[in-house]
């Protein structure tokens, strides 16, 4: 019931306040006196959208103020509690300003509050009927509410909501499920294919670095041995001697004088080694330079390999040992998902537990890829 309406700067009221009391109040008068006003104001109170133009010329605000008497309403009250809100001695203060710039603000039981808190606390319980209209029944999730109502269903119509709600929540709960699962198998797939394609790889252990070193070898091959021939060429010589013999030729030339000063014997003993290493550096590099072979298809087959390891280093790790772990880590990944898919057909604290731990660990297959 209410008790006490307040009003000032509303329209063409200045202030106002009206007490009412017990059972039917009739308000009179005639037209302009003021009684659209009221209902207005107490419109405002339950929610309606409010104007600037409701604000009284040469006010900022509008102020609208009532006092509820809640003793028949315990609903009510227990509706203010979930919010926080306490009911003293069974009086409840509701407020509602419009300034006039637009802005508008609401007070529950003295806290301040969304205006949309008006609608749902009192939308339902403060009726309004002017001449044209009924608030209640102009809002279709009123209709049948009221129909029930009239009808003496309102209890049949609480059971059928929550066995709606029920419903509602299973086939949520359903699509869900259906949802999970079939992400699993998009994940199953995924990481199913990943496997497929590191395994397929079949990379070694230095693989990378050791292709590495035969296509530098193959690209350049024609200079590689080219240059390997010419110096072993200045080494043995030709027609006009080469390293070696010039060596040697040095050896002999301080033989000569060695018996003059024999402290060039250590000389000559070192020319004299260094002999046999020059040659066997020269047919060192020639035994290399007719190993180095100009092979187009086997270049091709290089670089279509390190192509395919490239590919991998991309999406799994630049380093050898990434890949390996990654590859070792999607094999474990795809397991645990065959367990889990076994513990699910079967049921139980096992396929609680797997759901869980779904949860809670990130897909291995969706890592983000690095390089």
């Amino acid at each position: 019931m209410i008790e006490t309406l307040r009003i000032r700067s509303l329209a063409v009221v200045d202030e106002a306040q009206i007490e009412f009391g017990a059972g039917l109040n009739a308000l009179t008068g005639e037209t302009g006196a003021g009684k659209s006003i009221v209902l207005g104001a107490l419109a405002l109170l339950a929610g309606a959208r409010a104007s600037a133009d409701v604000v009284r010329d040469g006010a900022d605000e509008a102020l609208v103020e009532a006092v509820f008497r809640t003793d028949a309403a315990p609903d009510l009250e227990g509706a203010l509690r979930e919010r926080g809100i306490e009911v003293e001695e069974h009086a409840l203060v509701v407020a509602r300003s419009v300034h006039r710039e637009g802005r508008s603000r609401a007070w529950i039981g003295g806290r301040l509050v969304p205006v949309s808190a008006l609608a749902e606390v009192l939308g339902d319980r403060l009726e309004i009927a002017s001449q044209h209209e009924s608030q209640s029944l102009r809002r279709p999730e009123s209709h049948g509410r009221l129909l029930d109502a009239f009808g003496d269903l309102l209890e049949l119509r609480e059971r059928v909501g929550q066995g709606y709600t029920a419903l509602r929540d299973a086939l949520a709960e359903r699509d869900r499920l259906e949802t999970a699962a079939a992400e699993r198998a998009r994940q199953h797939d995924f990481l199913s294919f990943q496997l497929g394609e590191l395994d397929a790889a079949a990379l070694q252990p230095g693989e990378i670095g050791a292709l590495g070193t035969e296509h530098a070898r193959l690209v350049h091959a024609s200079e590689l041995r080219g240059e390997a021939s010419a110096a072993a060429a200045q080494l043995a010589g030709d027609e006009n001697g080469g390293a070696i013999d010039r060596v040697e030729a040095a050896a002999r030339r301080l033989e000569g004088v060695v018996a003059k000063d024999a402290s060039l014997v250590p000389l000559v003993e070192r020319l004299r080694a260094a002999s046999p290493v020059l040659f066997e550096a020269a047919r060192d590099l020639e035994r290399y330079a007719d190993g180095v072979d100009v092979d187009p298809e086997r270049l091709a087959g290089v670089e279509e390999r390190l192509a395919t390891i490239e590919r991998l280093r991309r999406k799994y790790g630049r380093e050898e040992g990434d890949i390996f772990a990654r590859r070792d880590a999607i094999a474990a990944e795809l397991a645990g998902r065959q367990r889990c898919a076994r513990a699910r057909a079967r049921g139980g604290v096992a396929a609680n537990a797997c759901a869980a731990r779904s949860r809670r660990r990130g897909a291995v297959g969706r890592a983000p890829r690095r390089g």
